[in-house]
Parts: C-alpha cells; sequence; structure tokens
C-alpha cells in the first residue's frame, strides 16, 4: 500500500508539473522572446566541432545570434535575417542554408526600443554601462549596437581537422585589430551565471562592419556612438547531439578560467 500510495503521489506530481508547463507554453511564452541553442559551451570546450544542425534549420529559431560551423571554421555572427561566416584569415561569407553548425544561439529579435550609449573606452567599460540598464541579472538577454567604433580587437578560430580542445586552439589564434573608426554592428548575448555549464556567462559580443570587411569575436572594443537595442528573453530551448562523441564526453571538466582565457 505504501509503495502504491508513494506511485500515486508521484503520478499527481507529474500531472501538477505538466499542467504547469502547458499553462506557461500557452500564456507566458506565447508572445515573447525565447533563446534557442543546439549543445552545450562545455562541449565544444572539450572538441565537439561536429556539426549537428544546418543553417536552414537555426533559421526556424531566429534571425539574430552567434556561433560557430562545422569543424569550427570561424565565427558567426547574424542579424536581420542574414547570417555571416568569418574566417580565420579574416575573409567573410554569407552563410548558406546547407552549412553545419555545433553551437549557435539564436533568437528572433523584436525589441524595437531603442536608447544612445557613447564614449565608452573598452569592453570592460561597455559591461560597465550595459549592467546598469539590465532589469536583473536573472535572465537572458540579446543585444544590438549599431554605431561607430575604434580600437577593435577581433578574433576567430582556424578550421579542425582533430577534436583538439578549444584552450589549446586559442593558443595559437592572432587577433584583428582595427584602430580606425568603424562602422557596424555588435550583436550579443547575456546569460546568467547559474548557466555556466551551458553557455558563456556574462557578456559575449561578435562584431561585424557595414562594409562586411571586419568582424569576428570581440575580445576589446571602444563605442564612439552607437544605438543600444535590448531584448529580453523568457525562454530558452536547447537540443544536444546525438552523436557518440558527445555521449561519450566529460563534460565536468571545463573551468570558469578556462572559458574566460577562451572567450575574453
Amino acid at each position: 500500500m505504501k509503495r502504491l500510495g508513494n506511485i500515486y503521489l508521484v503520478s499527481v506530481f507529474c500531472i501538477i508539473l505538466l499542467s504547469i508547463s502547458c499553462r506557461r507554453n500557452n500564456n507566458d511564452l506565447k508572445n515573447s522572446s525565447m533563446v534557442f541553442q543546439n549543445s552545450t559551451i562545455n562541449a565544444l570546450v572539450e572538441g565537439i566541432y561536429k556539426g549537428d544542425i544546418s543553417f536552414g534549420e537555426l533559421k526556424e529559431y531566429g534571425d539574430f545570434g552567434l556561433g560557430t560551423f562545422q569543424d569550427l571554421d570561424g565565427e558567426m555572427i547574424g542579424f536581420d535575417g542574414e547570417f555571416y561566416q568569418v574566417k580565420s584569415n579574416g575573409s567573410i561569407v554569407k552563410v548558406s542554408d546547407e552549412q553545419l553548425t555545433p553551437f549557435s544561439v539564436v533568437t528572433k529579435f523584436n525589441n524595437k526600443e531603442s536608447s544612445k550609449i557613447s564614449a565608452v573606452k573598452n569592453f570592460h567599460h561597455l559591461e560597465l554601462e550595459l549592467d546598469k540598464v539590465l532589469p536583473s541579472k536573472n535572465y537572458i538577454y540579446a543585444f544590438r549596437i549599431d554605431g561607430f567604433f575604434k580600437n577593435i580587437k577581433a578574433r576567430s578560430v582556424p578550421k579542425q581537422e582533430t577534436s583538439i580542445r578549444l584552450t589549446e586552439v586559442a593558443k595559437d589564434i592572432k587577433p584583428f585589430i582595427k584602430p580606425s573608426e568603424t562602422r557596424g554592428t555588435l550583436v550579443g548575448f547575456y546569460f546568467p551565471s547559474y548557466m555556466k555549464d551551458i553557455n558563456v556567462t556574462g557578456y559575449h559580443f561578435h562584431f561585424l562592419s557595414d562594409d562586411k570587411l571586419f568582424g569576428g569575436h570581440v575580445l576589446d572594443i571602444e563605442v564612439l556612438k552607437a544605438e543600444l537595442i535590448i531584448n529580453p528573453i523568457y525562454g530558452f530551448q536547447m537540443i544536444l547531439p546525438k552523436d557518440n562523441s558527445f555521449k561519450n564526453v566529460d563534460l565536468t571538466k571545463t573551468t570558469q578560467k578556462e572559458l574566460d582565457t577562451i572567450e575574453r
């Protein structure tokens, strides 16, 4: 009888949980922003570079975002429904629907309320300015910053033939430097600290110049004058790779120090 009672309680709990989940999907999330992610940042650090979703599929989930490519072949930046690939030699090309990604984060960017931002000396200063306008650090946010920048330090990752850890790849990357004034777009996300094993926590930005001749993962930047748009996100969806490399990898090895070294 005790066992039957426990089963009954578990069943009731599951029904209540499903009811709450459905209610939230129907009411709270129906018209709010969602972020979609494939794989985890820890898997990428551990060398899981095999693409598991095409950009044609990715576009169904969002028109704005960042990520990388099959075999870690460059940095991705997407906005206004177009996705671009910044290769390790600095060249930039449009992404085809057939290309694959092992790790990307996208959303349907829909917030049109903007504010001005200027005289931001470096990336750390930009983080402090964004801290001032976040209503809470417990949510995910997408950022778009259009304007004039200089002293941009960016990088891209080279295509890999083996599953070497990303920490080793990062050791040999030479950053791109753009000291002169450049007009372009910053695309980025803020992820809360409690999501540290899922994505890069804090601020993560990629840049693309208006002329599509300079871009990459941002290491440092000075903002001269720009327009800032913040898109709060209240829903998160993720799919995981089904291949054996993901099944067998130890995702507990990645440390915050390693992520900071790679991303910043």
